[in-house]
């Protein structure tokens, strides 16, 4: 998000163009002691427009929000996640940064274009093992529910009332009786009507 003037105007340039593109970030510096990469790098880029000149500063607030994903090594807080940025991708620097978990997402404004990431501290390895256990039994208790609904599932199918299906079947009897009759009954009537002819004849 740019704010108002965010880039200084230039002679001759029309306006900007914005590019955002992700990086490996296996690709680019480690990440600082203490700190986890979490997802892709971006490499944000501005440049001036008919020239093609890129903007090497900024001239205002702009403010990048990314999204993070969980990562397998657990982390200390997901409060504590933390946006890198870096000019050429060689060393990293630490930004103040705002972080909404529920939407794993965290902002910061950035002074230059470049490249940013997403960084979290790992949880010591006590706290490590403290976070697991939460996550093995809502696991365990998950697959427990499953496996009871499939259980009442089944048992709801096999415990159809035998009256159930035995009615059913009076029903189709019924109907097929009373079709039956309903023919006889019409057949008795041409016999009757064919007598009653012959006999004025």
């Amino acid at each position: 998000m740019l704010d108002s003037g965010a880039i200084a105007p230039s002679p001759g340039q029309s306006e900007v163009a914005v590019t955002v593109q992700p990086v490996d970030p296996g690709t680019l510096a480690p990440a600082p002691p203490g700190l986890l990469l979490a997802g892709n790098a971006y490499r944000i880029r501005f440049v001036y427009r008919p020239s093609g000149k890129a903007v090497a500063t900024l001239a205002g607030k702009v403010t990048v929000a990314l999204i993070f994903p969980l990562l397998a090594t657990p982390v200390t807080s997901l409060f504590d996640h933390t946006v890198l940025v870096s000019a050429d991708g060689r060393a990293w620097s630490r930004q103040a940064s705002t972080t909404t978990p529920g939407t794993h997402q965290v902002a910061s404004a950035i002074a230059t274009p470049g490249y940013v990431v997403v960084a979290v501290p790992p949880a010591p390895p006590a706290q490590a093992s403290a976070n697991r256990t939460p996550l093995l039994i809502g696991l365990a208790v998950v697959g427990v529910l499953v496996a009871i609904a499939a259980v009442l599932l089944a048992r709801g199918f096999a415990a159809r009332p035998q009256d159930e299906d035995d009615q059913d079947e009076e029903d189709e009897q019924y109907d097929s009786d009373q079709y039956d009759g309903e023919e006889t009954f019409e057949d008795d009537r041409n016999e009757e009507r064919d007598r009653g002819t012959e006999e004025r004849r």
